[in-house]
């Protein structure tokens, strides 16, 4: 493959993110999900957008099932926890110290967060579950920089964002997993904490050893983690 064609792959990929968050603004507009953040993530004459119903309610289960995975990790009385779902994949890992408000650390990995409002909607809608957790994000360096400027462009989300033990992002390419271990370790990623990993709708565009590579290395990169 060319450089010129796997550009152009790449940004294909790139737009599949922009194109899912007018999709998720859609569904939000319609009330079948809450996510006060996303519309900062489309463009101003794309906003008006109205996805199909059957679209919306793709999204609305989309939605869910991940938030009812991550408020799963998130609230379990277990020292781990691993689940997975058909729009995601997930590792966690072994248990650590509980935090000094009483609730455990916990981590979570987004890989190919794109204009993912996961980290923003948890700590407005479950405030409490939060207290003690780290959101570390990854994607295309561009697309960190503009996720960046977005976050920095408006208080609410510039003000939650502006605790780096809460929330940190880098760019990267998935498939350069020295890249992305690197990326983590500057951010902080503590190995021994609970650790979730996610990745929406992400591996389906990596090549089958990339994909396969990658989450070869989730499980590897936190104490106790299963596949």
């Amino acid at each position: 493959m060319s450089q010129q064609r796997h550009g152009a792959a790449d940004a294909a990929v790139i737009f599949t993110g922009t194109d899912a968050a007018v999709s998720k603004l859609s569904a939000a507009a319609k009330g079948y999900t809450t996510d006060e953040f996303i519309p900062h993530f489309v463009d101003a004459k794309r906003r008006s957008l109205k996805r199909a119903p059957l679209i919306n309610r793709g999204y609305f289960a989309r939605t869910c099932a991940v938030d009812t995975l991550v408020l799963h990790f998130l609230s379990s009385s277990t020292s781990s926890t691993s689940s997975s779902s058909s729009s995601s994949s997930s590792t966690s890992s072994s248990s650590s110290s509980p935090a000094s408000n009483g609730m455990r650390p916990r981590q979570i990995v987004t890989l190919g967060a794109g204009s993912d409002t996961l980290f923003f909607r948890l700590r407005t809608q479950h405030a409490a579950l939060t207290d003690a957790l780290t959101v570390f994000e990854t994607d295309f360096p561009d697309v960190i920089a503009r996720k960046r400027d977005i976050i920095a462009a408006h208080e609410p989300m510039r003000a939650l964002a502006a605790d780096p033990a809460r929330y940190r992002t880098f760019g990267s390419d998935l498939r350069d997993l020295d890249a992305v271990a690197e990326g983590l370790t500057s951010c902080g990623f503590d190995p021994n904490v609970p650790t979730l990993f996610l990745s929406e709708c992400v591996l389906i565009y990596l090549d089958t050893q990339h994909s396969d590579a990658l989450i070869k290395w989730a499980a590897g990169a936190v104490g106790g983690a299963g596949g």
